[in-house]
């Protein structure tokens, strides 16, 4: 079981939903300290 909560697109701030277009679970969580999701992100590009 997961210790932080897989949110869904429509339980994010508008502002961050782009973040999800890749609907894993791993994005999920970093949606949830939305600067560490950018930042793992401009790591893959």
């Amino acid at each position: 079981m997961a210790r932080l909560p897989y949110p869904e697109a429509d339980q994010v701030a508008p502002e961050y939903r782009d973040m999800l277009k890749r609907n894993t679970n791993l994005h999920k969580l970093l949606v949830s300290s939305p600067e560490m999701a950018r930042a793992f992100n401009g790591v893959g590009g």
